[in-house]
């Protein structure tokens, strides 16, 4: 059990230094970053909550403490994909602002209700030699609601199809791919908490394929270049064909 802690103290390593470097440079005021600054905090807060259910679990302290702990995680699990889907319908329906607004509404509702679900129904802690996890209603429910989006995922990129081939969709294939059979091994081997790390890379991931600000810069400076030199030479058009019609009645 002590070696899966391995994972988590790797993932909080990366998340921390991928943090630094995000947030450390100036950024551009757009949706996508907003919600993989979101995501990228929600990643940070899931891995401390999993170190301390670890901990609690094999430190074999049965109290309430552990109980919330695995719950807060659960909850984790749900926010953190569900900021996914926000980002894959942000990237594929750009130019649809209302519907994009109705469609955040309607995911934060159902991660409210889903939330409020996981911390209802029960959820217990198998401590059994080096094996501990945790299963459950909560749990199973944790695993629904996941696959339901991935679900969403794929509608939402079929029609974008053509589109697939951008970077941005990268950090989606590999969960859609990699991801999902972790979460299948996990589910047959439960003391495997590889979850949270998977998830740390596909956010690290995400950060090599969100908007570069300076790359931006440079093509809002080249559009303007070419906006300019496109306008000089319509302007010399101009007072070129004025100049010959001018010529012509003089002659």
């Amino acid at each position: 059990m002590y070696s899966s802690m391995f994972f988590q103290i790797s993932a909080l390593f990366y998340c921390v230094l991928i943090m630094i470097t995000y947030f450390y440079k100036k950024r551009i005021k757009s949706i996508e970053n907003k919600l993989f600054s979101s995501l990228i905090i929600t990643n940070f807060i899931g891995i401390i909550i999993d170190l301390i259910s670890t901990y609690l679990a094999i430190s074999k302290i049965q109290n309430i403490f552990l109980v919330l702990s695995s719950k807060l995680y659960l909850v984790y699990l749900i926010t953190w994909i569900t900021i996914m889907t926000l980002y894959i319908f942000t990237i594929s329906q750009k130019s649809k602002n209302n519907r994009l607004k109705m469609i955040f509404k309607c995911f934060i509702a159902f991660l409210i209700i889903s939330s409020i679900l996981i911390l209802i129904l029960p959820l217990y802690n198998n401590m059994e030699s080096n094996r501990v996890y945790t299963y459950g209603p909560s749990a199973t429910i944790t695993y629904i609601i996941s696959g339901i989006h991935v679900v969403c995922w794929i509608i939402v990129m079929i029609p974008n199809i053509k589109n697939l081939k951008q970077k941005k969709y990268l950090p989606m294939f590999f969960y859609m791919t990699i991801g999902l059979a972790l979460t299948f091994l996990q589910a047959s081997v439960p003391e495997m908490l590889v979850i949270t790390a998977m998830e740390t890379f596909v956010t690290s991931l995400m950060y090599f394929t969100i908007e570069n600000p300076d790359m931006k810069m440079l093509r809002e400076i080249q559009q303007s270049k070419e906006y300019a030199e496109q306008a000089n030479t319509e302007k010399a058009m101009f007072l070129y064909n004025t100049s010959q019609e001018l010529k012509t009645p003089v002659k």
